[in-house]
């Protein structure tokens, strides 16, 4: 079931993270925030392998818990913490990163893993 809670994490999240950066990339937000000249294969590689790790946290998580209220807030905590470092190393790195895009990001990071930690929860529990 472990597998299952994984994939099925790993399933949402993608479905919700291709949504957020395709209306994102349409309105903008990230738009002169990310640095030029990337690989775009390399972009979504890594984007894949950090979306699968998540969901492999998410999943990890769940198995603690034992209520569908206590995974998503194990998944929110992972979420909050995981981009909270993310995006305040970003903040120093990078001087197009601004503190609203930091907290946004993070706002979105922190929701999506706590869908992540729900659905894994909830595929585990069946």
């Amino acid at each position: 079931m472990l597998l299952l809670g994984w994939l099925s994490a790993l399933g949402a999240m993608a479905v919700l993270d291709v949504t957020w950066v395709l209306l994102n990339a349409r309105c903008g937000l990230y738009k002169d925030r990310l640095a030029p000249g990337r690989s775009r294969l390399f972009v979504a590689t890594a984007w894949l392998l950090m979306l699968a790790a998540e969901a492999g946290l998410v999943t990890f998580t769940t198995r603690c818990v034992s209520g569908l209220a206590s995974a998503t807030l194990a998944g929110a905590l992972a979420g909050l913490t995981v981009y909270t470092v993310f995006n305040g190393t970003t903040l120093v790195m990078d001087a197009t990163w601004t503190l609203s895009t930091a907290l946004l990001d993070t706002c979105w990071g922190t929701s999506l893993l706590a869908v992540g930690a729900l659905t894994a929860f909830a595929v585990d529990q069946m």
